[in-house]
């Protein structure tokens, strides 16, 4: 009988230890922030979804519109056997060619987290095109260095920016010489406007871009002409054809790297109290696909195009025309370190990730304490049985 009692009290104590051992894990994957469990993580994989995301799904892919001309830093062709960016800020076209950039790091990422394919459409010959895309049903998302405007705004959603950059004019040096005009990154809105709001005065923009829909509230009375690229007028400015061009410092700059020669012609002044905020466009229906845009942005620090540029200048002007870079000891992924899902200690879409060894300090009591009520039970009931002994 007391051999029977000492065993059940030992079996008493090994199911308490036991229990314990059953109770960790338990009590780990109710924890919110448990990803150990691979069921638990990918528990919501069936829905229900709302409607925005049930399309993405049953399509099985996520459909980016992208402006067809690169754009430097956002989308631009890279070496396809570049070994120096990493895997999730590139993307393979089908006709083989690589893409990489801000836009499309965050396009890859999208697409990781709605667990879809990504197809990337670059076939939109204007900005304006990607937003009626968009508008229209044919995209899920606009992600091409889009602006923020009155008039986009009208037509699809905007998420929170990702990157800030300024207006800025690219003017005829000669003009200011002929006009007797004064102007430096110092002056004032007022200063530009009596310099540049004037009907005599002709300003270039390129067709169908943010800037030429917002040109006309900036310098009402002057008169806008349009060009189809960047590059045309640069051009026009150049050649004395208009007086100043309209874009961003950022594309402006950047011109003067590729093109030194067109510094002797022009220069770029920055639009005072003009920002410019850079967002993915959706579809004024999909409110939950704008959710999931927003908080991955939440993870990215919000790019400075300026100071990149003034950074890495030379290499990016090496990506943007097409250089061979390889054998060069450029670090290209510093281009990409600087803004696309900064490498955050938590992975964005899964806050708090841990791994098996991260166990919170309540778990790790309920498992002590419990493996302590074990051996002392067991401690107890033989010091028990020997003092009756």
């Amino acid at each position: 009988m007391k051999s029977r009692n000492k065993k059940l009290g030992i079996a008493a104590g090994i199911k308490l230890i036991l229990l314990a051992a059953f109770l960790f894990p338990a009590c780990h994957s109710f924890g919110a922030e448990n990803t150990g469990n691979p069921l638990a993580l990918r528990s919501m994989d069936n829905g229900p979804f709302p409607p925005d995301i049930k399309k993405i799904k049953e399509r099985g892919k996520l459909i980016v519109a992208q402006y067809k001309k690169q754009r430097p830093l956002f989308y631009m062709f890279v070496p396809k056997d570049d070994k120096q960016i990493p895997d999730d800020d590139k993307f393979t076209m089908p006709n083989g060619q690589v893409v990489a950039g801000m836009d499309i790091g965050l396009a890859v990422f999208l697409a990781k987290v709605l667990r879809v394919r990504l197809e990337i459409d670059r076939s939109y010959e204007t900005f304006s095109d990607v937003i009626f895309a968009v508008a229209n049903g044919k995209a899920d998302l606009g992600i091409s260095k889009l602006g923020t405007t009155f008039p986009r705004l009208q037509v699809v959603k905007f998420s929170k920016p990702y990157a800030k950059i300024s207006f800025a004019l690219l003017v005829n040096r000669q003009m200011l010489m002929r006009r007797g005009l004064t102007i430096n990154e110092k002056s004032s809105g007022n200063d530009f406007d009596k310099a540049f709001n004037l009907p005599e005065i002709k300003i270039g923009v390129q067709e169908y871009s943010s800037y030429a829909e917002e040109v006309d509230l900036i310098f009402p009375k002057a008169k806008i002409l349009t060009f189809k690229h960047h590059e045309d007028l640069a051009d026009a400015i150049r050649e004395g054809k208009v007086d100043a061009g309209i874009s961003d410092d950022f594309e402006f700059r950047f011109m003067f790297i590729v093109d030194p020669e067109l510094k002797l012609y022009c220069e770029v002044y920055p639009i005072p109290n003009s920002p410019y905020n850079i967002a993915v466009a959706t579809n004024t229906d999909s409110d939950a696909l704008m959710d999931i845009v927003n908080e991955t942005i939440n993870f990215v620090d919000v790019l400075d195009a300026a100071a990149i540029l003034k950074k890495e200048g030379s290499l990016l002007k090496g990506l943007y025309t097409g250089q061979d870079l390889s054998a060069s000891k450029a670090d290209i992924s510093s281009v990409f370190d600087s803004g696309i899902l900064n490498k955050k200690e938590k992975e964005p879409g899964m806050p708090g990730r841990k791994n098996y060894g991260d166990r919170a300090p309540v778990e790790v009591l309920v498992l002590v304490g419990a493996a302590l009520a074990g051996l002392v039970a067991i401690w107890m009931r033989m010091s028990r049985k020997r003092s009756q002994a």
